[in-house]
């Protein structure tokens, strides 16, 4: 049903009528429409207002000491993460950009949930990956990560594991690499990274190997 002012002829339906809270708020009896008209749309923004501060985002259940970390140290790797606890059209944004996916650290712990959840949404983007191991890692299968990798970050306890990089695995985007590697190990990953154009390595030995000889790039 609709109700109709008899002095301006405005309509709105009874179901849209605003519960006046405050009548306060409310102008004079004697008022002019124009009046009457501003009275009731301040009164609907404060109304308006009051809905939005009742509702509670997910981020807002952050400790505010984390939020203002986010805010000062925003980081690429946990950025999609945040974005998407902030509301369902910002989650809706974060999750078709796939320009937000393409950086990660992954547990071997995590692997499982992180890896099927996270690197299909960084496709068709150049990955760029830290995994960070335990005894675990032996038990986890890494091949589908390694063709999409341009960036590439071992530490030495996974990088001992020989099982997770096995010789003659392809490389085709790798461009930057750090990592910490036998030697042997070292030259096998060169040779199958062509488009390496940056790396950080740490030879790893033996207590009782001899002292190994000096390497180069030409010698790769």
């Amino acid at each position: 049903m609709s109700v109709v002012c008899q002095e301006c002829s405005h309509e709105s339906d009874w179901g849209s009528i605003v519960i006046l809270q405050n009548a306060k708020l409310l102008p004079p009896s004697d008022a002019s429409p124009a009046s009457q008209r501003a009275a009731l749309a301040d009164i609907q923004r404060t109304e308006v207002g009051a809905s939005l501060s009742a509702v509670v985002y997910p981020i807002l259940s952050n400790p505010p000491e984390i939020t203002s970390l986010n805010i000062k140290y925003p980081t690429s790797r946990w950025l999609a993460v945040l974005l998407i606890q902030v509301c369902q059209q910002w989650r809706d944004i974060a999750l078709s950009t796939s320009e937000l996916w393409s950086s990660l650290d992954i547990q071997c712990t995590t692997l499982s949930s992180t890896g099927k959840t996270v690197v299909p949404r960084g496709i068709p983007q150049k990955l760029s990956g830290g995994f960070y191991g335990g005894p675990a890692w032996d038990e986890l299968d890494l091949s589908a990560f390694f063709p999409r990798l341009q960036r590439l970050n071992l530490p030495r306890d996974l990088a001992l594991c020989r099982e997770i990089i096995p010789s003659n695995t392809p490389l085709p985007r790798l461009q930057y690499l750090s990592v910490e590697l036998r030697q042997d190990d070292l030259a096998d990953m060169l040779r199958n990274a062509p488009l390496l154009i940056e790396f950080s390595w740490s030879r790893i030995t033996n207590q009782d190997d001899p002292c190994p000889t000096p390497l180069t790039l030409q010698n790769l």
